[in-house]
């Protein structure tokens, strides 16, 4: 049945064509996010702000926990933030912290910020440590920054 003739019925059974077009389109949105999913999420950047807000404050409590300043730098390279992730995530690689997932998000976040010779290297270096890093996204990564760079 198609959308309008949904519509059609449902202002026929209650007799508010706006009331039931506003219906519809919350009915539409409920099933699709139960379904599908395939419309964003409207809670999901709410809870990305309020858990970078709260990985801010841990860290400032607690500068040395590499836990979450890896958390904070992966939320700040989903937010395209790279220099604040780079920022961030700087104690843990001069710690010594070889951790693949690490090295991934630094060599993301370098990108980001422009720092491309390092972040290549850290992206190499990723992919020495684990070539099958949850199935190359090492190269992903790589690919999409080197076309925004025009580097072919």
């Amino acid at each position: 049945m198609s959308g309008y003739l949904q519509w059609i019925i449902l202002t026929a059974i209650t007799g508010s064509p706006l009331g039931s077009a506003v219906g519809l389109l919350l009915f539409w949105f409920v099933f699709d996010r139960f379904t599908f999913g395939v419309l964003p999420d409207p809670v999901r950047w709410v809870m990305r702000w309020r858990r970078a807000g709260t990985l801010e404050r841990l860290l400032r409590v607690n500068p040395h926990d590499g836990r979450a300043r890896l958390e904070l730098a992966q939320l700040y390279v989903q937010r395209g933030k790279g220099r604040a992730a780079v920022d961030v995530l700087r104690p843990n690689l001069e710690r010594g912290d070889d951790d693949v997932q690490t090295v991934v998000t630094m060599g993301e976040a370098c990108l980001q910020a422009g720092f491309s010779e390092q972040g290549e290297k850290l992206l190499e270096r990723a992919e020495e440590m684990s070539p099958e890093f949850r199935v190359g996204e090492v190269f992903l990564i790589r690919g999409k920054y080197r076309l925004q760079r025009g580097d072919f």
